[in-house]
């Protein structure tokens, strides 16, 4: 993650909040952000982040808005990123711009799901 949406990242958050740039096998965090880049695997980052929140926890996939996509070249589609997280225990519940360029979508463990990952918290 880029220096710039780190700091509008933390600006964002109660200064309370711990804000950590790498999970370590132990995290078990509420909220997880991720930023996909072109060539990144939908499903492995999708299928490892489910096992690693909380049971009531969310993720964040992040990518750039079609048109900033575009003008960089890059071809990384928001349908996509759904269709392979559907085929996890996720499912998207709410959409937001980050910033001008990027915007994201929360994912949560599909309550059918959750009991799953409740030995967890």
């Amino acid at each position: 993650m880029s220096m710039k949406k780190l700091k509008f990242i933390r600006s964002q958050l109660p200064s309370s909040t711990k804000l950590k740039t790498e999970l370590d096998e132990k995290d078990r965090p509420d909220i997880v952000i991720t930023w996909f880049k072109e060539g990144d695997n939908f499903y492995k980052i999708f299928n490892v982040l489910q096992n690693t929140i909380k049971s009531n926890g969310a993720i964040w996939g992040v990518i750039s808005k079609k048109q900033v996509a575009k003008k960089k070249g890059v071809n990384l589609f928001w349908g996509d990123m759904i269709k392979t997280a559907l085929k996890t225990n996720l499912v998207d519940n709410k959409v937001l711009s980050f910033s001008e360029e990027d915007y994201g979508t929360r994912f949560v463990i599909r309550s059918s799901k959750r009991q799953l990952n409740s030995k967890f918290g």
